[in-house]
């Protein structure tokens, strides 16, 4: 009944916390549709509403003179310099409600009803700077353009050097105070375990390596993400170990799978071992690593400055899961357990059975014993390793609620016994029986075939893998059954 977790881990790289807004359409009145936070625009959809009154773009980019070459028709110029002042002799504060809203009603020339479209160069991140603030001052109605100023002129879209005629509007802001984090908040909040300091600052000031400031590094207990790796476009790495089968499945099938992303999209890096597999993380060679949560090269990824951060593939969503049914992987949806990361604890993610495999014509008796003296004496061996506390019939009722290999009589009689097998397990099992028996026949005629062709029967061997390859290419595969 032993199950192992195997997880996904992403390690320095952040899912953007900007949300593609779908169907951004223009209409009369309102031409975006309005989120909760800020969202993408594309160039496309830009082009046609550069002139709508509804609408103020505003360039970012850290040049004035880039701007007075050249730039996205109505747009205006701000430089993202304009959002931050002294405070009592510490600069770089935000201002307060008041000079923000003179600054975008009189300066540009913005109202609570526009729609304000940001864009800079992909060097720096000054429009979603501008975006924060707006956020922050409670307007939803904000959209980066996706690819920035380079994706405007690259596709030679309009581009002029006249300034747009603005009138003075009046911005009222609501703040919005929970997005701020004040530095004694920040302060009594060091060491909580559900507070997660992310520095978006480039590695070297991270570290205390480079920069300007009177002090170097960083704020204690804060994870390096630098803002540049969260942007679509930079090569995802993905590790797996070729001679480990369900490692590469993990790897190249189910997290595309579940993700619904083309596998070209991903950049695969073979390792030779288990051990290297996931040290691929701490030496930066690798950003999505399918490992164990508790194998110790975990915990040394996890004590880098730029941490590690579980995949987690909610039960919720079921189409990613029956998406994933589809692949040759034999795994479940399942929060994390005991043995693991703390800071994983509970998360929504997935485990793969690493089953006991016992001969079809075992003894009965004999396996339900076994199973029987495994649950009865659970207490006794359970804390001797991490995988023992794993050794349950609750975690194996869960696993049966997807599975699809055959359960030998002598576990099922058990199971019954507690009153954990239900006449569906009946009807799972029988197809898993009937599926295996498709395979030993075609095992059979395939190795029959090898001895009359005088072919080598060995796994290294590439004439006979084509060989069972063409008589099981019509057989479905056993994959984990999608959650109800």
């Amino acid at each position: 009944m032993e199950k192992r977790r195997t997880h996904l881990l992403i390690g320095g790289i952040l899912i953007s916390m900007v949300l593609f807004l779908p169907g951004l359409l223009p209409a009369k009145n309102v031409p975006l549709k309005t989120s909760n936070h800020p969202g993408l625009i594309e160039t496309q959809e830009l082009l046609n509403l550069t002139h709508h009154p509804s609408i103020r773009i505003i360039d970012m980019r850290t040049s004035l003179l880039d701007y007075l070459k050249g730039h996205i028709p109505n747009a205006v110029y701000l430089h993202f310099e304009n959002l931050q002042i002294p405070e009592r002799g510490i600069p770089g504060q935000a201002p307060d409600r008041i000079c923000l809203e003179r600054l975008l009603g009189d300066n540009l020339s913005l109202s609570n009803s526009m729609w304000i479209i940001l864009y800079s160069e992909k060097s720096n991140p000054n429009a979603t700077f501008l975006a924060w603030t707006l956020d922050y001052l409670g307007h939803k109605r904000v959209g980066i353009l996706n690819g920035g100023w380079e994706k405007w002129s690259s596709e030679k879209l309009p581009i002029l050097q006249e300034y747009p005629s603005l009138s003075r509007k009046k911005f009222f802001g609501k703040v919005l105070r929970e997005t701020l984090a004040e530095k004694k908040w920040m302060f009594d909040r060091l060491t909580a375990k559900n507070v997660v300091i992310l520095d978006a600052r480039p590695p070297e000031q991270y570290s205390g390596g480079e920069g300007e400031e009177v002090r170097r590094g960083h704020i204690p207990g804060a994870k390096n993400v630098f803002w540049e790796t969260t942007l679509e476009g930079e090569e995802v790495r993905v590790s797996y170990v070729p001679f480990a089968s369900w490692v590469g499945e993990l790897a190249m099938s189910l997290l595309p799978a579940f993700l619904d992303i083309d596998p070209e999209d991903l950049t695969f890096v073979p390792r030779s071992s288990f051990d290297l597999n996931m040290q691929s993380l701490a030496e930066k060679k690798a950003d999505v690593v399918p490992s164990s949560l508790n194998t110790p090269r975990v915990m040394e990824a996890q004590a880098q400055p730029s941490g590690v951060r579980l995949l987690e593939m909610p039960a919720s969503d079921k189409e990613g899961w029956k998406r994933a049914a589809t692949t040759p992987t034999m795994v479940i949806p399942s929060e994390s357990v005991p043995g693991t990361i703390e800071q994983f604890m509970g998360q929504e993610t997935f485990n793969t059975m690493y089953n006991h495999f016992v001969s079809a014509d075992a003894d009965e008796e004999m396996i339900y014993n076994l199973c029987k003296w495994l649950d009865l004496n659970l207490d006794t061996y359970k804390d001797v390793t991490i995988n023992g506390m794993r050794m349950n019939k609750d975690l194996f009722r869960e696993y049966l609620d997807t599975a699809t290999l055959p359960v030998h009589p002598g576990t099922m009689r058990y199971l019954k016994e507690l009153g954990l097998w239900t006449a569906a397990d009946d009807e799972w099992n029988e197809a898993g029986i009937a599926l295996q028996k498709k395979y030993i026949d075609a095992w059979n005629a395939a190795t029959a075939e090898a001895d009359e062709k005088g072919i080598n029967v060995d796994a290294a061997n590439q004439e006979w893998k084509d060989l069972w390859q063409s008589h099981i290419e019509d057989l479905p595969r056993f994959t984990a059954r999608a959650p109800e």
